[in-house]
């Protein structure tokens, strides 16, 4: 296993000059408005302060009132030649009626505008805007003999005279922008400047310091890829010493399996046949009442021992996969009688009734009778085992088109709620059935034989009351 390379220092410049650059273009976007109100602020301010203050030197109220006049218009000529605002482009003297009374555009004196920007200042407020006279030309009169001034700045002044509160006339002025705008990209390029120079000590420092650390990780990489190629060989060796370890453990499990099947099968079956053949003789009445349990405990417990035998043999088959189908034709319900009978001497060693549900009419199907037959018997087996005296084992089948389902009903001690996840595990017995003689193999290999046929196989169950298992079968 090798560790990729990490090329952090061309990622850093990168991704560091992009953010970097895109964060000048962010300040300047932001900054530039703010910038541009606060010098139009700026220069409003000192308007509106120089206006007044000129309009009450230089003019009187009457020169409002009677603008038509000689001295009236003489004053005004004056007020405009002292008017000392940077970029002005356009005068316009306004009374509260909405007439120019005087503009340094003569074609504009005596023009009535009603409804003129200029004229919103009556409230003694000063207003103003940004507005382009070559757009607003089109749209208006009032800006006819202005169209080709362009973009200015807009201001209306309210004028009033000693301390009355009431203005006699308003001026309207237009700065032109063009040399705020060039103050503005002077700013603009200082800024960028300054947040260049910021940022190229900010990326110099950060570079160093990546730099440091990308030594650091190169090395922790190459060590990481050192622990690795060693942690490998030593999980190939651990591998093969486990592979070895399984084919001696496989091989000591055959020879378990071979003794098992082949040296303790042949006693327990000859055990069995001579339990069958003194059962048959009338020897067993002369026996003792003791003796004639003792012989009911021997034939019990020959029957356990050969059902261990059993199981052990088809788990080690299965998980070889060793096991293997044979499908033929016969009738269902003899091969489900013959095991029925099988099994009634261990039912009448219980005490408990087995019956079989019979149709009485041949069914036959095509299937494996062998595989049937043992999970047949250890349902049956099982469902005896866990049953008490007077208990009832009852068994039955039903086929349709496509499957054929097995049922085994039981009065048994039924299995909780609890313990029902675990019923098909391997070497699982119930809690309640501690004291009784059992495996707890045969539910595990009913189910890998069902499934290895193509069926399926389940359960249920009410403690203290019995259980029911089933499976299906494809036919």
């Amino acid at each position: 296993m090798k560790f990729p390379k990490l090329k952090l220092l061309p990622t850093f410049i990168i991704a560091s000059g992009t953010i970097f650059l895109l964060l000048t273009i962010i300040i300047i976007q932001i900054a530039e408005p703010l910038l541009k109100n606060n010098f139009l602020e700026e220069i409003g301010q000192n308007t509106v302060v120089f206006v007044n203050r000129l309009a009450n030197t230089v003019l009187v109220q009457k020169n409002f009132e009677d603008y038509g006049s000689e001295e009236s218009q003489k004053n005004f000529r004056e007020f405009r030649r002292a008017l000392v605002v940077p970029n002005l482009a356009r005068l316009k003297i306004w009374n509260p009626e909405g007439v120019i009374i005087f503009s340094d555009e003569s074609r504009l004196q005596g023009k009535k505008f009603a409804n003129s920007f200029a004229l919103e200042a009556l409230d003694l407020s000063v207003k103003n805007k940004l507005i382009n006279t070559l757009e607003l030309a089109i749209e208006t009169n009032e800006y006819a003999f202005d169209k080709g001034i362009g973009q200015v700045f807009d201001m209306a002044v309210p004028i009033t005279f000693g301390l009355s509160r009431k203005p006699i006339g308003i001026v309207e002025v237009f700065i032109r922008t063009g040399p705020l705008e060039t103050r503005i990209a002077d700013f603009r390029f200082a800024l960028a400047t300054r947040i260049f120079i910021a940022t190229t000590l900010f990326f110099i420092i950060l570079t160093g310091i990546i730099v440091r650390a990308s030594k650091t990780i190169r090395d922790q990489q190459n060590e990481l890829n050192k622990y690795a190629r060693e942690l490998e060989e030593k999980v190939l060796e651990r591998t093969k010493n486990l592979e070895e370890s399984h084919r001696k453990e496989n091989m000591l499990k055959d020879q378990f399996v071979f003794i098992i099947s082949h040296e303790l099968s042949t006693p327990v079956t000859a055990i069995s046949w001579n339990i069958s053949s003194l059962k048959k003789s009338k020897t067993l009445e002369s026996l003792s009442p003791d003796a004639q349990e003792m012989f009911d405990n021997l034939e019990k417990n020959t029957m356990t021992l050969w059902r261990i035998i059993r199981n052990i043999v088809q788990i080690h088959r299965g998980e070889l996969g060793k096991i293997q189908i044979s499908k033929s034709e016969f009738d269902i319900h003899a091969l489900a009688k013959e095991i029925i009978k099988n099994n009634q001497a261990f039912a009448q060693l219980k005490k408990v009734k087995l019956a079989y549900e019979d149709e009485g009419e041949p069914l036959t199907i095509k299937s494996d009778p062998e595989r049937i037959k043992e999970v047949l018997n250890n349902l049956i087996s099982n469902a005896i085992q866990f049953n008490g005296q007077g208990g009832k084992v009852n068994v039955k089948m039903n086929k349709n088109d496509s499957e054929i389902v097995f049922n085994v009903e039981d009065t048994g001690i039924g299995i909780s709620e609890e313990e029902k996840p675990k019923v098909f595990e391997k070497f699982w017995r119930s809690e309640d059935a501690a004291k009784i003689e059992g495996s707890g193999l045969g539910l595990f290999i009913s189910k890998f034989i069902v499934e290895t046929m193509g069926g399926k196989i389940w359960f249920e169950s009410k403690k203290a009351i019995g259980s029911t298992f089933s499976f299906s079968l494809p036919i």
